[in-house]
């Protein structure tokens, strides 16, 4: 029990009553309002992270498949007979939004060495960015995605 001393005339002491008291100490007690704004905070931060995740891994994904199908192409048209300049002009041409200055391609075997029934392997490898400061920490950056198609020379 909670004693109130009131100045006054005659100076006495009052008592408060007890359903005061509890009355006190159920609003000292239930102010959540500053425990709410964190739990927000920190769930808020967890769900920008997920969605920087989810954007990131579809840019990776994307140029992914973008350097399988340059490779792809790359490799059908060196199987034709096509030198060196020809497949490397395909593959940056068929790597749609990519920086083709930024494509790495190797061709296997050197061109003296192509005859029918041999293989052609056709490398495309491109650097990826990664831009989420938080994602950058975990995935190595850049990123390096390859595709690599090998058929067989007609």
């Amino acid at each position: 029990m909670l004693l109130v001393l009131r100045k006054g005339e005659d100076e006495t002491m009052h008592m408060m009553t007890a359903r005061q008291s509890k009355r006190v100490l159920y609003l000292l007690t239930q102010q959540e309002n500053g425990q709410a704004l964190v739990e927000m905070a920190v769930v808020v931060m967890m769900l920008i992270l997920l969605l920087g995740g989810v954007v990131e891994f579809g840019r990776i994904l994307n140029a992914s498949i973008t350097v399988v199908h340059s490779s792809r192409e790359a490799a059908r048209v060196g199987i034709l007979g096509k030198d060196d300049d020809e497949i490397i002009r395909v593959a940056k041409e068929s790597a749609g939004g990519l920086d083709p200055a930024r494509l790495v391609i190797s061709i296997e075997p050197p061109m003296a060495e192509r005859v029918r029934g041999r293989e052609l392997t056709v490398e495309v490898g491109y650097p990826v960015d990664v831009v989420i400061p938080v994602i950058a920490n975990i995935v190595q950056s850049p990123f390096l995605v390859r595709g690599r198609t090998t058929m067989r020379i007609e």
